[in-house]
């Protein structure tokens, strides 16, 4: 896949589970922008995902009332002739998206990892091209989840990755331990994020 060179972080579009994000997306829609972020989702400690506040899908099965709204934001965006991939960003900073992956694919029942990934796929279903990893989380082998995270995603959702590193130096080894997992290499791209120091 060859990305876009333009892209943005999209935040916003609902309040209290109430769609908001009609301008949004009309100025998304009618914009040049090649790559759709959809910032942030997060994990909680039973899997189910939310896209900022407003849950999304419960316990492996999707909100039709958020879902719906994205489903069409997206294939208006796949429509609209410059969009090239569209992601879903998991994780920013002071959350614990992570801890619950975390805690779901080292201590869960098979049962409980396979909600954790159909919930994922539920987001792939709504036209995503994948997932954009936004760690900020301060856990012991951050490596060695993220590539057990992105190999997991990419054999049970066929999604791609892209990481988004921050603060951490981790990043190189967890790229190299997603390809000797799967003698292929799911993450597409990095994007960086800068902080400016003053």
């Amino acid at each position: 896949m060859a990305l876009g060179k333009s892209g943005a972080y999209i935040t916003g579009l609902f309040d209290k589970n109430t769609w908001v994000g009609d301008d949004i997306q009309s100025a998304m829609i009618n914009s040049t922008m090649e790559n759709y972020i959809f910032w942030s989702v997060h994990v909680s400690a039973t899997g189910d995902l939310s896209l900022n506040d407003t849950l999304m899908v419960s316990n492996g099965q999707p909100v039709t009332a958020v879902t719906d709204r994205l489903k069409n934001f997206i294939a208006l965006a796949r429509n609209n002739g410059s969009t090239k991939s569209v992601w879903f960003s998991i994780g920013s900073a002071d959350v614990s998206d992570y801890q619950g992956v975390e805690n779901i694919l080292d201590n869960g029942t098979p049962a409980e990892i396979e909600v954790l990934y159909a919930s994922f796929q539920q987001l792939m279903d709504l036209g995503a091209d994948g997932f954009d990893f936004d760690y900020e989380e301060n856990l012991s082998d951050p490596a060695a989840l993220i590539s057990k995270f992105a190999i997991g995603l990419n054999q049970n959702t066929g999604a791609q990755i892209t990481f988004c590193p921050y603060y951490h130096g981790f990043w190189i080894d967890a790229l190299i331990a997603v390809y000797k997992g799967l003698g292929s290499q799911p993450v597409v791209g990095y994007n960086l994020q800068w902080e400016y120091g003053g």
